[in-house]
């Protein structure tokens, strides 16, 4: 869809709606090995997301979820967070790191421009980009923000 610099977690919670223990829930640790994420992540979608969410999650959010934990391992902080929500409008996703951040703004202007914006590989802001979710960052960029409305 797009990457847009204007989605706000307050902006999104909103279309989520009510948040609660039967509709959310958080993920905690080290960076470093992003397969105990990937892992837990499945494990907990498919235990506490109902299966027309899992699947629509499956088609649109997890990619640029798992791109953005991928992004935190290898330039953020030594910890991560991911935290997911749903309700019947919406599908939601922070992935957050204890990093100093980067200037979203100017390599979402990059990426766009198809200019170089990337220190490793390149495609995470493509992936994001390609997926039917909005995708936005903090300001000091230290949180990915994914939101699925339905």
């Amino acid at each position: 869809m797009v990457l847009d610099l204007n989605l706000t977690e307050e902006d999104a919670l909103e279309k989520v709606g009510e948040i609660n223990r039967k509709n959310s829930f958080v993920i905690a640790g080290n960076s470093r090995d992003p397969t105990f994420f990937y892992m837990s992540l499945d494990a907990l979608v498919a235990r506490f997301i109902p299966r027309d969410f899992a699947d629509l999650h499956e088609q649109h959010v997890r990619k640029p979820r798992d791109v953005a934990i991928e992004n935190a391992g290898q330039h953020g902080g030594a910890s991560v967070s991911v935290f997911e929500a749903y309700s019947p409008t919406a599908l939601f996703v922070v992935v957050a790191d204890n990093g100093k951040g980067f200037d979203a703004a100017e390599a979402v202007k990059k990426f766009y421009d198809g200019r170089r914006y990337y220190h490793v590989g390149g495609d995470g802001f493509k992936i994001m980009h390609e997926s039917k979710a909005r995708v936005g960052f903090n300001e000091k960029g230290n949180k990915t923000l994914i939101l699925y409305e339905i």
